[in-house]
Parts: C-alpha cells; structure tokens; sequence
C-alpha cells in the first residue's frame, strides 16, 4: 500500500525537484495505470526488465521502511504523551486544541473569555469557566506557554498524592476566577494558572537551583523572577494579573501544608476518596512524592541522596531546623 499510494502521488505531480527516491518511483510508475481520483488498492506496472524489478523492489523496501520509522516515531512520541501525568497532560491538549482553533480562524475568540455576565446569564454559558483557561499567547508564545504549562503542572502533580492536583488544580482555579477574572477583570486566566504551576515547583523543590535564561538562581526565586521578565515586557497589569496565580497557590500550600503541620490546625481541603480511587487505579504509577509533607533531614554520617537534592525539602522552612531536627521515626508497639 505504501509503494502504490506514492507511485500514485508522483504520477500526477511534476517531476521537477524530485530527489532520486522519487525519480525511481517515477521510473517504476511508467506503463502503470492510476485513475486521477484516487490511489489503486495495488499498484499495476510493467515490468520491463530484471534491472526494472529490482529498482521497484528496493523502492518498495525503502518506502516501507521509511514508513515503519515514522510510525515508531509517532509512536515514541505518543508514549512519552501518554506517560505524563494524566491531569496535566489532558489539559495541556485541551489548551493546544483550543488555541490551534482560534489562532487558525477555525474557532471565535468570542467563546474564549472570561465574562461573568455572560456565566450567570440565561442560557447560563458554563463553559466560559474553563475556557479562559486554555488560550496560550499568540505566535512564539504559543509553543512556550504549552511548554510552561507542560513543564510546572507535570512537576507539581508527579509532587501530589493519585487526585490531589486535581483538587489542587479545581482550588487554584476558582481563586484566580475570584481574583485576577472578578476583581481585574482579566479576560484571559492561562497566565496566572502557569504562575500557580511555577510556584508550587518552586516550593515542592526549596534548596536547589534552575537555570533562568543564563543564570543559575534559588529556585524559590523563580516565580519573581518570572514577574519581573513580565513587568518589563508586559506591564504592571500582567504581573497584578500573574500575581493572582502565586496568591492562589500559597493558600493552597498554606491550607494544606503550613497550616497543619506547623500551626497545629487541620487540613481543610482533603481529596474525596473516589477522586482519590479513579487516579490511583488509572495511574498507578503516578511518582507520588509526598507533597505537603516534612521530609526527613540526613543524618550526619548520611549523604544527600540525589532524590532529596532534586525533590522537596520542606524542612527548610524553618531556620531554627525543629522540623529537621527529628528522627527517623519507629512504630510504637
């Protein structure tokens, strides 16, 4: 099916700038027989001499196996897909369907925004509270949004228990709705979201550094370092805007994290148990590391291991290092 399918193609295109692959299919094409509507099931030619065959004999395997190659490709890419975390990575396809449509004209901008008027009306337009949240800037900004997004969510979720970026993600939302959509008025919300992804990262993995551009710098500077580059190039606005993703993020953290494990209260925001039994029987190998809790500081005698050099070291949120200063731990009894 390869070789007829390009037999065809070539027959009734000109063969001018044709590389030599092409210019043997050609070769082999002579005396066929193609309809101008579509390709034959089989190629039908005239073998017109031993030398003919084995041409058509190799452009065959050349077709089939340049075929296989960008099958295997196809197929290697999809799998790295399909092993990213499954909320980030449906989300950042949504976002890359929705902004392909509308930035080729295939789709209205109208449908985008966030318009609590049009929400709260009648028909009620529910969708305007999800699609805010899937529109990258246009050109270069197309591919480094995704990039960002793809990036810090997939930190940030292989950093939480099976469903709890799924609530940590429905919380941020609804925070940023309140605050850059309400309050600013903010038409578009994708900007704050990939802020809120940055600084969960920054925090999850306190103590090591990234390189920003040129620079190596604390990751815990990351998310300002971003509004700053966005002040410059932006505005104040976009960083008011972009500051609403930290805000929604840090109460996140506070409510889940701070909150309970040095001020002693409760955890308010808990992930339901069937959210909690679908992402762990649908991904079972999601790379939970424990986000939200103290990790334990090495012994003296220990070395870092390069899990905790790369990962979370929540413990140095405190200088006094009370938290640090614990044991292993041992069950009681």
């Amino acid at each position: 099916m390869g070789l007829s399918r390009c037999l065809w193609a070539y027959d009734i295109l000109p063969p001018a700038g044709f590389d030599r692959k092409a210019e043997l299919l050609n070769i082999a094409s002579k005396g066929g027989t193609f309809p101008s509507v579509a390709p034959p099931a089989k190629a039908v030619f005239k073998i017109r001499s031993p030398k003919h065959r084995e041409v058509v004999e190799q452009s065959w395997l050349n077709i089939d196996k340049d075929e296989n190659q960008i099958l295997a490709e196809i197929g290697a890419k999809m799998d790295v897909f399909w092993a990213a975390p499954p909320v980030i990575r449906t989300l950042t396809a949504l976002t890359l369907v929705q902004s392909a449509l509308m930035y080729s004209g295939l789709l209205s901008f109208y449908w985008a925004p966030f318009m609590p008027s049009m929400i709260f009306s009648w028909p009620p337009q529910i969708y305007r509270l999800v699609t805010p949240f899937l529109l990258t800037g246009p050109q270069f900004s197309f591919v480094f949004d995704l990039y960002l997004m793809y990036r810090y969510g997939s930190a940030a979720e292989k950093s939480m228990a099976p469903g709890e970026f799924f609530i940590y993600l429905l919380f941020v939302a609804f925070i940023i709705m309140l605050t850059a959509g309400g309050y600013l008025g903010a038409p578009f919300l994708l900007s704050p979201l990939m802020m809120a992804f940055v600084y969960t990262f920054s925090q999850t993995n306190r103590g090591t550094k990234t390189r920003f551009w040129v620079v190596d710098i604390p990751v815990v500077f990351l998310p300002y370092a971003m509004l700053l580059v966005g002040m410059v190039t932006n505005g104040w606005y976009s960083v008011l805007v972009d500051i609403t993703g930290i805000v929604a993020a840090h109460t996140y953290d506070f409510l889940t994290r701070i909150y309970p494990t040095f001020g002693g209260g409760r955890n308010f925001i808990t992930v339901p148990g069937f959210v909690e039994r679908y992402f762990t029987n649908h991904d079972p190998n999601s790379g939970y590391r424990g986000y939200g809790t103290a990790s334990r500081a090495p012994r003296p005698a220990e070395q870092p291991s390069s899990a905790s050099t790369s990962g979370s070291s929540w413990g140095s949120w405190t200088s006094s290092g009370s938290w640090n200063g614990r044991g292993a731990g041992r069950r009681l009894g």
